[in-house]
Parts: structure tokens; C-alpha cells; sequence
């Protein structure tokens, strides 16, 4: 009525819930439990037969622990499964003696009470399935070359029927060393470089198998842990059983350029083709499924290795 404009204000206050539902995956939040690293320590008790110390437990718990004799390996450089060893892939030279002056030369001894699994980044956050690889990838001691008679049967027999089967099988492990032992030129020729008789010898190497390669990345073996060390440089389980076959093709090929008859037999096993291609010659592959065929086999080859020969 008097021509005014007049405002009216009115506040309110209120609550809206919205139900929202948010999936996000837990952080990984590292527990100080452990931490996964190289380790550098002394080892000279263990080497001598004693126990070593160290604080490599979870939460930096202390393991005590001796060493079974196996080792790792000395350093190698990764090739492909179809390429040469370079010339710094010591591993693969049988008959390159070691030296204190190179430590890529020597030997490191297999402590697998302080090696750990590394599953993934789940480990490293959590206890869970986390183990140390103890000693059970480490076998039996090997058997030098030896003389035996028929009193020595019963001895070998036992030696043989404690070579347990760990699950893996890794040719090239078993040629290096069998290699190694019969070369008359390396680490151990000083006692097989000649006969006992002064004539020379006639060398020949039996490789046995149950013919199928199998290697695992997270296996700790010879070649240390693969997933791990790459030092082999495998890509997947399956890889790296081609390039472990590479590594045992080149090993045979260096035996018979030492003059030593190689021999396979697949036994419990169809033929390998990398056995057949190691063995000198299609005629001294063999293969045996069962026992029976198995000692046929090795007199077949007893035979034709003490055939006699007479020269004019």
C-alpha cells in the first residue's frame, strides 16, 4: 500500500544420506617383518664344517645353519636357446681352473637355509608362504671316478639307491660334471690324464635320464634362483627349459671335441631329441622302459665299448 517491495528470507538445515559403495584395492604397506636382498657375510665355519649365524629371519631373527656341500655355479652370462656361450659364461668352460686372483672364476657354496622364496610383492608385505629353501635342493654328494670290482657291488648299490628324485631335472648340471670329471684336461684331469699302465685312455660318458627337462624359475638349483639372479635369463618356466637344453647341446659338443664317446639312454621315457643329438652318433642313444630293458641296454653298451680291436 505503500508501494514497497518487501523480502522474506527462510534457512533451512538438512541431512541426505546416499548409500555409495567404493571398491579399492588394499595398498601394500611393507611390514618391517623382512626385506628380500643380496647379503655378503662370512662363511669361512661353514666351509670347515662348523655353523654359521645370521640375522636373516623374519623380523631379523637369527638362523644358524651349516652347509650341505652344493654350490652355485660360477658366473655365467645368459645366451639364447639357439645362440653360442659367450666367452665370459664361465660355467661353461669345463676345463677353466679357478683362481683367487678372478672370483668370477669360483664357486659360490648353496646356503639354502638363508635363501628365501620370493612368490611376489604379496611376500614382501605378509609372512604368508614364506620359507627358506633349507636343503632340500641340494643332492647327494657325486662319486668320483673309481676303480670297482665285484666287491664293491654292494657299496655302489647303496650309493645309488640314495640319489633321491627332488621333482626337477636339469641336464645340463649333470653333463657339466660328468664332464668334469672325465676331462683329461681341467679341474681334475691330474687323476685320469693317463693309465695306470702309461697307455692312453678311451674315454666314454653315459648319460642317463628320465629324458624330460624340467627347470623352474623359482627353484634355487645350480644356477642360483633364476626368477630372481637371471642368470641364466630365462623369460618363463618353458624358456628356460629350452635354453638349460641349449646349455647341455653345447656341453656334449665340447666332450666330443675332447674325444669322449657319449651315450643316453632315456629311461621311463620316449627319446629325447636333445639326447639323441648329444649322444655320438644315432647308435649310442638308447632308451629303456623298464628295468629289465634298461640292463639290457647297458650291457649293449658294455659290449661295444670293450669290443677288441686288433690292429696289424
Amino acid at each position: 500500500s505503500s508501494s514497497r517491495c518487501r523480502r522474506q528470507q527462510q534457512t533451512m538445515q538438512f541431512v541426505r544420506t546416499t548409500p555409495v559403495n567404493v571398491t579399492q584395492p588394499p595398498v601394500p604397506v611393507f611390514s618391517g617383518n623382512y626385506r628380500y636382498e643380496p647379503r655378503d657375510f662370512d662363511i669361512t665355519a661353514a666351509k670347515t664344517g662348523g655353523t654359521i649365524t645370521r640375522d636373516v629371519g623374519t623380523s631379523g631373527a637369527d638362523v644358524t645353519a651349516g652347509w650341505s656341500g652344493c654350490i652355485i655355479e660360477r658366473t655365467t652370462e645368459p645366451f639364447a636357446a639357439n645362440a653360442s656361450p659367450p666367452a665370459d659364461a664361465y660355467d661353461m668352460d669345463i676345463d677353466l681352473i679357478p683362481t683367487l686372483a678372478n672370483p668370477d672364476t669360483l664357486w659360490i657354496p648353496m646356503l639354502g637355509h638363508f635363501a628365501f622364496h620370493r612368490p611376489g610383492v604379496a611376500a614382501e608385505t605378509t609372512n604368508t608362504n614364506r620359507s627358506s629353501f633349507g636343503s632340500n635342493s641340494c643332492p647327494p654328494a657325486a662319486m668320483k671316478l673309481t676303480a670297482m670290482t665285484a666287491s664293491d657291488r654292494a657299496s655302489f648299490n647303496t650309493y645309488i639307491q640314495a640319489l633321491p628324485a627332488m621333482g626337477n631335472t636339469y641336464h645340463d648340471a649333470g653333463m657339466t660334471w660328468g664332464s668334469r670329471l672325465i676331462s683329461p684336461t681341467g679341474i681334475l684331469g691330474d687323476e685320469n690324464v693317463i693309465a695306470p699302465n702309461g697307455r692312453p685312455i678311451q674315454r666314454h660318458l653315459i648319460f642317463m635320464t628320465d629324458g624330460e627337462m624340467v627347470t623352474n624359475r623359482n627353484n634355487l638349483s645350480f644356477q642360483g634362483h633364476e626368477a630372481s639372479m637371471q642368470r641364466v635369463g630365462s623369460t618363463s618356466d618353458t624358456d628356460g627349459n629350452n635354453r638349460h637344453t641349449n646349455r647341455f647341446l653345447q656341453l656334449c659338443a665340447s666332450m666330443k671335441t675332447k674325444n669322449v664317446t657319449l651315450w643316453t639312454i632315456d629311461f621311463d621315457a620316449t627319446q629325447t631329441p636333445s639326447l639323441v643329438t648329444c649322444a655320438s652318433g644315432a647308435d649310442k642313444a638308447f632308451t629303456a622302459a623298464n628295468a629289465a630293458q634298461l640292463n639290457t641296454q647297458f650291457q649293449a653298451i658294455a659290449r661295444q665299448i670293450a669290443r677288441l680291436r686288433i690292429h696289424e
